[in-house]
């Protein structure tokens, strides 16, 4: 009911469509579409968009969470708010908190995540960029 905060797109692989993840800060659930519902020029015109056409997943975080970006592998990056964290989940596997791993937790450094980046360096590797400040404050 907030509106969007977070997104995040799969992996680009020639000949196939992309995801769109995304969630608001108010709710602890994720949603996916699938970009060729994006690119659909008719949802502009006439929006009676297909209600299946936007997944929710069923489960969800644990506590808020604000940025998230997805690496070439399908593995999403996401703070939590409580506890103050950085996860990450395999995309390719159900979104469930048995399926989350920490990354890394502090709660002086992590209290919001606001950005969220994986940015390739020189050497052409991956590399996760990290946004926080206290929002709270």
């Amino acid at each position: 009911m907030d509106g969007v905060l977070g997104m995040a797109l799969s992996p680009y692989h020639p000949g196939r469509d992309r995801f769109l993840y995304f969630h608001s800060l108010a709710a602890t659930t994720e949603n996916v579409v699938n970009t060729m519902v994006l690119r659909n020029n008719s949802y502009i015109n006439a929006p009676s968009i297909d209600p299946d056409a936007i997944y929710v997943f069923p489960k969800e975080r644990s506590s808020q969470s604000a940025a998230e970006a997805i690496d070439r592998n399908g593995t999403m990056y996401f703070g939590l708010m409580d506890p103050p964290s950085i996860l990450c989940w395999n995309t390719a596997t159900e979104f469930s908190s048995q399926n989350f791993h920490t990354v890394a937790a502090d709660n002086e450094t992590l209290q919001f995540a606001s950005g969220v980046k994986i940015v390739l360096n020189d050497r052409g590797e991956e590399e996760l960029w990290v946004l926080t400040s206290s929002l709270q404050r």
